[in-house]
């Protein structure tokens, strides 16, 4: 890549580093995984910036950082969209709740947006 593009990229998409984490941290409910999907997706924001042909970098950046996040949930286990995932058993762990019951015993498994575990690896179903 040529240093013109370099510069180029950096005065169109660096400004808005600040709401691609906002937006990452909001997706991934998790400041290290937000910290990844961001330079996930701003290594690929650059790698295609050749395609970017102007209009409202913001958008562009923001586009690509949900996308990734989205890819980055799958690649780890996530699947589609948690929140309507009622078959995964997901334990969650809070410092404020405790589940009373196993996780395979609730009607319905909800998504904490905070790291989880499998219900086989704490309780054993």
């Amino acid at each position: 890549m040529e240093q013109d593009s370099i510069e180029r990229f950096e005065a169109v998409a660096l400004p808005h580093l600040d709401a691609a984490y906002t937006l990452a941290r909001y997706l991934m409910r998790d400041d290290a995984a937000a910290q990844d999907v961001v330079q996930e997706a701003f290594l690929r924001a650059l790698k295609y910036f050749d395609r970017y042909k102007g209009g409202d970098a913001r958008a562009w950046v923001l586009a690509i950082v949900r996308n990734t996040s989205h890819t980055w949930r799958k690649r780890e286990g996530g699947g589609g969209d948690p929140s309507n995932s009622t078959s995964a058993c997901i334990v969650r762990r809070s410092r404020s709740t405790r589940l009373k019951q196993p996780c395979c015993a609730r009607p319905t498994a909800k998504w904490s947006g905070e790291r989880s575990t499998s219900c086989r690896s704490s309780c054993g179903r």
